[in-house]
């Protein structure tokens, strides 16, 4: 899957981001977190606020000690591609990602 706006994950300023991400798969980006520990939907990744759930996770962003500036740069950003439509939310199949190397 592409990402329409990469670079402009909340992500970056959420305390639940993880450090060692999971390595990539064909349906799962490379980043994750606790709310999404098999890989941070493309929705999130191309800019939607995920101050706002989707509907079908389980948490949703808080910010990170220390990344007040992180979250400023990224709602600035933000800002200038609003004119862009959000990314359509759709959701989530119940069936099973298969893991490579399972």
């Amino acid at each position: 899957m592409e990402v329409d706006r990469p670079g402009l994950a909340i992500c970056l300023a959420c305390s639940k981001l993880l450090e060692s991400p999971s390595p990539p798969s064909e349906l799962n980006g490379p980043w994750t977190c606790t709310v999404f520990p098999r890989g941070i939907p493309d929705e999130i990744m191309s800019g939607y606020d995920h101050r706002q759930p989707l509907g079908w996770e389980i948490g949703v962003f808080e910010l990170a000690s220390g990344k007040e500036d992180v979250l400023r740069q990224w709602e600035e950003l933000r800002a200038i591609i609003v004119d862009m439509p959000e990314p359509e939310v759709r959701p989530r199949s119940t069936r099973s990602v298969k893991q490579s190397g399972n």
